[in-house]
């Protein structure tokens, strides 16, 4: 057997969605880092979105052609990676005051003894 499975622990993952999907046959998503030339790819059903991971904290960019089956371009874009590390801090907000213990406005009596 030559198929084996590695869970990777230190990957970021992103969804990436693009417009123009039309539900059935695949696309090819062509993703070049302007700044090093690296290119990879991504071929799939043309649903509308798609999950790639890079390494944990990386940051960078790359411009994104999607291409269908007959090889129209289907959309483009320009993704940075990376920029959400300052939209999310590392210390949860603080959690609101707790409420007070439940008072009934109107106590049960018990019998009187």
């Amino acid at each position: 057997m030559t198929v084996q499975a590695t869970k990777l622990v230190n990957r970021d993952i992103y969804e990436l969605s693009y417009e123009g999907a039309v539900g059935t046959g695949q696309i090819n998503a062509r993703m070049e880092n302007p700044a090093s030339g690296d290119v990879s790819s991504y071929i799939g059903p043309d649903d509308g979105q798609f999950t790639v991971t890079v390494g944990k904290d990386y940051t960078g960019e790359a411009d994104i052609t999607i291409t269908n089956e007959a090889g129209d371009t289907v959309d483009t874009g320009h993704v940075v990676y990376g920029q959400e590390a300052n939209e999310h801090p590392d210390t949860p907000p603080a959690l609101p005051e707790p409420l007070p213990p439940f008072q009934p406005a109107h106590p049960i009596a018990g019998p009187e003894e």
